[in-house]
């Protein structure tokens, strides 16, 4: 919930069509959540451990112009890149060669890579590719396993924990 949420709920609770939205409403929200926190019942408490998903190679945004020929090395384990426009991806793994064609306005195109090799852009229209990311390690059997290349991941937190009612205190990283 939001500031702007809260408030909000606070002005339908019958107070007024308006409140102030300054350090008063933020005390008085602060000061009701430690006495929810210090009187609520804690069942038990996991931490949840994040797996570093930085890449060894990334580029944010490329720009290909209809003609170009732009090739980059792919030298890990796996990939990923976002598209948008038309045009054509040549995957070199090794001897082997795939070619993969799009048209999109923003599809997320993964692979994984058995001994690496080169990636190479071309087509005739002009389009974008943005978050080109290549990894030296795999986080699972698929190509739905590979992460997106901004060292960030989700978690379903009410799926892995059915009993899940609220956070204990902030996320940290290791440095707090």
């Amino acid at each position: 919930m939001t500031l702007k949420n809260l408030h909000a709920e606070v002005c339908a609770l019958g107070f007024d069509d308006r409140i102030d939205c300054d350090g008063r409403l933020v005390t008085a929200a602060n000061c009701a959540l430690r006495m929810i926190f210090a009187e609520r019942e804690v069942r038990r408490t996991v931490s949840v451990i994040a797996t570093d998903r930085s890449p060894l190679f990334r580029r944010e945004r490329i720009l290909h112009s209809g003609g170009d020929v732009l090739t980059f090395p792919l030298s890990g384990r796996a990939f990923s890149l976002k598209v948008s426009g038309r045009g054509e991806l040549v995957i070199r793994d090794g001897a082997e060669l795939r070619t993969v064609s799009f048209d999109t306005e923003g599809e997320r195109i993964r692979g994984l890579l058995k001994t690496g090799g080169e990636l190479t852009l071309r087509g005739d229209y002009r389009y974008t590719v943005t978050d080109l990311s290549v990894f030296g390690d795999v986080f699972g059997p698929g190509d739905e396993d590979i992460p997106d290349g901004s060292g960030k991941k989700s978690y379903a937190i009410c799926e892995m924990f059915p009993d899940f009612q609220s956070f204990a205190e902030e996320a940290r990283d290791r440095a707090g």
